[in-house]
């Protein structure tokens, strides 16, 4: 083996054992891992969210719909109750006492609500928008109901014996107008009207939170009560986002 070849192996032996060297100090360094796996990294961000599709047709049409619906008095009503179970509603001067007749269908707030919600969710609001006048009347509405009950009760509304009452429970009412309410709070077009928005939402949140159960729950007895627990524990979830602090102690699922 010629001088020359012998002292390019003996270079490349040294560059690849200083490498070797380099390495093992590099891992004698680092901390060692431990057993337990990783935990993932958090999100960049949790608080941007996404942005709203454009609505289509369908839903614009179903919104117009919607608006026409309402009643004078800013609230709406389950009157669809009639056409699905086959009955046309009394007409107008009808005798109510007359045997097989149905009662006159009414607003309630709670139907008020979901409506007004749906709205809200489409993006418009008390202040702005082509049903920013529908909102701020059906906001009214529910307020006034509010205003007019009592302070210690669960309910919210004297109105009694409504489709969705039955289906997800007597106080459903108190439970879609925190919802709405929660919503509502900062949208509305004057301090006046927040103002008495906020009161209102105090006295709904006052209501649950006081008539609320050692287990969470508000003891409702309807076809699906489940319904009404994951809508009051939303309500009061989404009240705490806007600023209305829950009393420490209650067990709700969600705060």
């Amino acid at each position: 083996m010629n001088r020359s070849l012998s002292r390019a192996l003996l270079l490349l032996l040294v560059l690849i054992g200083g490498g070797v060297l380099l390495t093992d100090a590099a891992s004698a360094d680092a901390p060692k891992k431990s057993d337990e796996p990783e935990t993932p990294p958090p999100p960049k961000s949790t608080t941007l969210a996404a942005r709203p599709r454009a609505l289509s047709r369908s839903v614009m049409a179903g919104l117009t719909y919607l608006a026409k619906q309402q009643q004078a008095n800013g609230g709406w009503s389950g009157a669809d109750l009639f056409a699905r179970i086959g009955v046309q509603p009394p007409k107008p001067g009808a005798d109510p006492a007359r045997p097989g007749a149905m009662p006159p269908v009414q607003t309630d707030v709670a139907n008020t609500s979901i409506a007004a919600l749906a709205l809200l969710r489409a993006g418009y609001t008390p202040r702005q928008g082509n049903y920013s006048r529908n909102l701020h009347k059906a906001i009214a509405y529910v307020c006034s109901e509010i205003e007019k009950s009592d302070a210690k009760s669960l309910l919210v509304t004297d109105v009694k014996g409504t489709l969705v009452q039955i289906k997800i429970g007597p106080s459903v009412d108190t439970f879609l107008a925190a919802l709405l309410l929660a919503e509502a709070r900062g949208k509305m077009p004057d301090p006046k009207s927040e103002k008495r928005v906020t009161t209102a939402l105090e006295k709904v949140v006052d209501k649950m939170q006081s008539n609320q159960k050692d287990n969470g729950t508000w003891g409702e007895a309807a076809w699906a009560p489940v319904l009404g627990q994951a809508l009051a524990s939303r309500a009061l979830h989404r009240a705490r986002q806007v600023g209305m602090i829950a009393a420490e102690g209650t067990a709700a699922p969600v705060r």
